[in-house]
């Protein structure tokens, strides 16, 4: 393929026909996707049984350290919920501090 045919094909009309495009479909896949989740929301999801505790704690993923409730029943992570009066987050968290809970279950507890 010679330099003198990709000049041909590619202008700069069509470089920003397909630009626009592009920039139009990525903002409106935005419109779609959910990335955050209330707290409202995650407390719908999960019933409060009684034998469940409660720990408040940090979220580890990030530097932004959002506060979570993580909720344990018989010894394991049941739900974790973000909190609504910690400063950082007020309510929201992403998806990856909410379904992650690898840092928290640690198999070397207690430690030797």
């Amino acid at each position: 393929m010679s330099i003198g045919r990709l000049k041909k094909g590619l202008t700069r009309r069509t470089f920003l026909k397909a630009s626009a495009v592009a920039g139009g479909a990525a903002a409106v896949s935005g419109l779609f996707g959910k990335e955050f989740i209330t707290a409202d929301e995650a407390e719908k999801g999960i019933a409060h049984a009684a034998e469940r505790k409660s720990f408040y704690a940090a979220c580890p993923y990030c530097g932004v350290g959002c506060g979570t409730t993580v909720q344990v029943e018989g010894g394991k992570i049941v739900g974790i919920i973000p909190r609504r009066d910690y400063p950082t987050n007020k309510g929201l968290q992403c998806i990856k501090g909410l379904t992650a809970d690898e840092p928290l279950l640690v198999d070397r507890y207690p430690a030797e």
